[in-house]
């Protein structure tokens, strides 16, 4: 696994993963994601709140 990085590389992202034959590789692009998701998620949510009209309004 280790010994050639660029091979699985190039798995992690072709189409054999997303037809399900490599399901590890599909199982750490989801979760990749979803971190990805989030943390966007974690960064948006205050600044929206701060900045609702009836937040700024006492």
């Amino acid at each position: 696994m280790a010994h050639n990085p660029p091979i699985m590389a190039y798995d992690l992202f072709s189409s054999h993963s997303w037809l399900g034959e490599n399901l590890l590789d599909r199982f750490l692009l989801a979760r990749r994601l979803v971190k990805f998701m989030m943390s966007a998620l974690r960064l948006n949510i205050p600044a929206s709140l701060s900045a609702s009209p009836d937040k700024l309004q006492p």
